[in-house]
């Protein structure tokens, strides 16, 4: 079944999914960054597999979706990331999400990401790539509830947040 968001506007683009971001005070890493800690190079990966996970809640990958995430980061990260690595990063999310199942991704990125703030930042992150065609699919919102639950948010407060960036979403032109 195809994928549809709202079809009077268009797919959200990287720069709007910054605004968006920012008016959640989220700030990810930049590229000075990443060269100079290695946990913030391992944050942003975390990002990218987040945010491929819930988006493939629905069992496929969007091209938007895609678009988004690549674009995001690769511009997020100052090119500390680019979009070719990226490509790569989520045909390996997927080969270990079909060959391991969900419950050890979840675990590996719990090991990975223990700060309950930086954790809300990943979920919130990944919830706007999944959104990015205006839209949260039931599968996705599982996932992302999944998620959540794994990582000790509780369902009411993602629940909030996904409810507050889709208001947002709706009001970017």
């Amino acid at each position: 079944m195809a994928k549809m968001g709202d079809p009077m506007h268009p797919p959200i683009t990287a720069a709007q999914v910054r605004e968006l971001l920012a008016t959640c005070a989220i700030r990810l890493p930049s590229g000075a960054e990443v060269d100079a800690r290695p946990d913030a190079i391992r944050f942003l990966d975390a990002l990218a597999e987040v945010s491929f996970l819930v988006s493939h809640g629905d069992r496929r990958l969007a091209q938007d979706e895609m678009q988004c995430l690549t674009s995001t980061l690769a511009e997020l990260s100052s090119g500390a990331i680019d979009r070719s690595a990226l490509a790569g990063m989520i045909y390996e999310f997927s080969a270990a999400l079909e060959r391991d199942g969900l419950d050890a991704r979840l675990a590996v990125l719990c090991e990975r990401v223990a700060d309950p703030q930086e954790r809300l930042q990943l979920l919130t992150f990944g919830s706007l790539v999944a959104m990015c065609d205006r839209a949260l699919q039931p599968g996705e919102r599982q996932v992302l509830r999944t998620i959540a639950a794994r990582l000790g948010i509780a369902p009411d407060e993602i629940d909030a947040r996904v409810e507050s960036l889709q208001k947002s979403i709706h009001e970017v032109s």
